[in-house]
């Protein structure tokens, strides 16, 4: 019934291509691609240390290829895994009417964005190996079996390996230690959890170093914004768990000076002094432990360290995959000794139901990457990397007019985005407007100077003006930057071979016929044009002749 359900949520989505980060850290990742990246990813390739995760990766593309498909259901089998690893912690932990939280965890809409991402095969990857090291953990130490406890240090290792999201597990071990064994006190409570502790400090300081090190970082508002941003954004995931309404994958940025924050906080501030107040009573205690189970597997995800995706958006989706299990542990245990047992079994069907309705249309966006990128500009219209990712979309489509409006929509968002200003250079090229192009290929040059394709459009324009000087100048700074780049090589050939230069012009011509160096197929494109090299051949073969003192036949 479990597999039933999920192919019917997420059946849609194994037709969606690779998208956003799929495209840079899986598709266009030397680590990846190559057969001897495996070496690379374990070294720290990537911009995060989560090597298990991309060597899943690798492995999956010797397998498959370029086949997001293959990717697809990798992602979902993990996913329908976790739900029965869940069901069978839960069932350890003896918590009530532990398939039905299973079954809502499998539905809810608010994972959809884990599980049809395919790039976040690494929150699945380490939730899966989180349950196996918390399922392990529970089993020694109940059996007190030294090879149980060494093998869940092992797992949970590989789990922060994955993705750091369960760092801070040891401390939910550390409270069940205290609960189960209590005649271990304190102090003994502490030392049996060290090793889980140590892995977590090493390899989360590790996590940190990354992330911290990359190379765009969300802005910094000062201590005590900063405070009421991460009290914001945990009531923020709560809302959008208990109440999975208008999901998105961007959502906008709140302002830190406004009512919503303080409003926040004393909604903690409340919550707290209810629980102790009523401490004493078991429905209180459980309710107490499992929201902060919910608030400690949350905590990477609120912003106390930095996180790069911050810059885009304060909270996603696939943040609370982790923690989700604990809140609706909360929910269903409530509701599970306050109603009756035929009115549970009817809102527990129900609750099945709706989630699943919810899931299978969030599902729905989530194949059509230009229905997220639709949505994302909806939902957060100040984003520039939204409406230039819709522009993209729209010019795949031939759609010049869409794609031209777009680009100027991300230049309004930001007007320090040279990408945008590429991309409307180009589409202004496309038109024929070679003044338009000019301007806007200029000014993405003025705000990057390093984006070797606008060197080589701008030498293209040139070139067609009859200005070779200034074509030949372009290209060589393009080359500069990118020397792999074939395409300039075989630009800067013909301008060469033009002005009788027949020697250099041999030369770039090899270079347009050597393999092309995967590090340079993320940062250029069109890294492989077959009519290019053929053409490149000939004219070697031209300069050849030339240089032998026979007439050159092909003449441009």
């Amino acid at each position: 019934m479990l597999l039933a359900l999920a192919v019917l949520i997420y059946a849609p989505t194994w037709t969606a291509p690779f998208f956003f980060d799929d495209l840079t850290y899986l598709v266009n990742n030397p680590a990846v691609r190559s057969p001897a990246g495996l070496a690379a990813i374990w070294r720290g390739a990537n911009i995060d240390y989560w090597p298990l995760s991309y060597s899943l990766f690798w492995t999956w593309w010797r397998l498959w290829g370029d086949q997001p498909l293959a990717f697809h259901l990798l992602n979902l089998a993990v996913h329908l895994g976790n739900t029965f690893l869940l069901l069978a912690l839960l069932q350890r932990l003896k918590l009530r009417q532990p398939w039905l939280i299973a079954m809502l965890f499998l539905c809810h809409p608010i994972n959809v964005e884990a599980v049809a991402w395919i790039f976040q095969l690494k929150t699945t990857l380490a939730m899966a190996l989180a349950l196996l090291a918390a399922c392990t953990f529970v089993d020694a130490c109940r059996s007190r079996r030294n090879v149980l406890y060494g093998l869940s240090v092992v797992l949970f290792a590989l789990s922060l390996l994955a993705k750091t999201s369960a760092v801070m597990l040891p401390v939910l071990c550390f409270l069940f230690v205290l609960q189960q064994r209590p005649e271990l006190g304190l102090r003994r409570a502490l030392a049996y959890v060290s090793p889980h502790a140590a892995v977590a400090l090493v390899l989360g300081l590790i996590a940190v170093r990354f992330q911290v090190a990359a190379p765009e970082q969300p802005e910094w508002h000062g201590v005590v914004p900063h405070m009421l941003q991460i009290v914001t954004v945990f009531w923020f995931y709560l809302g959008k768990a208990l109440w999975p309404e208008h999901l998105a994958l961007f959502y906008p940025k709140w302002s830190l000076s406004g009512l919503m924050p303080w409003l926040a906080v004393g909604m903690t501030v409340a919550f707290g002094l209810m629980l102790v107040r009523w401490r004493e009573r078991p429905l209180a205690k459980r309710i107490f432990m499992a929201s902060c189970t919910y608030a400690l597997l949350l905590l990477p995800a609120l912003g106390l360290v930095p996180l790069p995706f911050m810059r885009l958006a304060w909270v996603a989706d696939h943040w609370q995959y982790l923690a989700l299990p604990a809140l609706l542990a909360i929910v269903v245990d409530a509701a599970d000794r306050s109603l009756p047992l035929v009115w549970m079994r009817v809102a527990g069907v129900g609750g099945v139901a709706i989630l699943s309705f919810l899931a299978a249309q969030r599902a729905r966006v989530f194949a059509s990457p230009l229905a997220l990128w639709q949505e994302a500009v909806t939902t957060a219209p100040q984003l520039a990397l939204a409406h230039y990712n819709l522009a993209n979309l729209y010019l795949a489509r031939g759609d010049l007019a869409a794609t031209a409006a777009a680009y100027q929509a991300a230049i309004e968002a930001d007007p320090s985005y040279a990408l945008a200003e590429f991309g409307l250079g180009s589409v202004c090229y496309q038109r024929q407007d070679i003044a338009g192009a000019t301007i806007h290929l200029k000014r993405a040059l003025a705000l990057n100077p390093a984006l070797a394709e606008v060197h080589g459009n701008l030498a293209l324009i040139y070139a067609q003006a009859g200005q070779l000087g200034a074509a030949t100048a372009e290209l060589h700074a393009a080359l500069k930057i990118a020397p792999s780049w074939r395409r300039g090589h075989y630009h800067l050939g013909l301008i060469l071979y033009s002005s009788g230069e027949l020697r250099g012009a041999a030369k770039e011509f090899e270079q347009t016929l050597q393999p092309e160096d995967d590090l340079h197929l993320g940062r250029v494109g069109l890294s492989n044009d077959f009519a290019q090299e053929a053409e490149a051949r000939r004219y070697l073969a031209e300069i050849k002749h030339a240089l032998e003192g026979a007439t050159p036949t092909v003449t441009r």
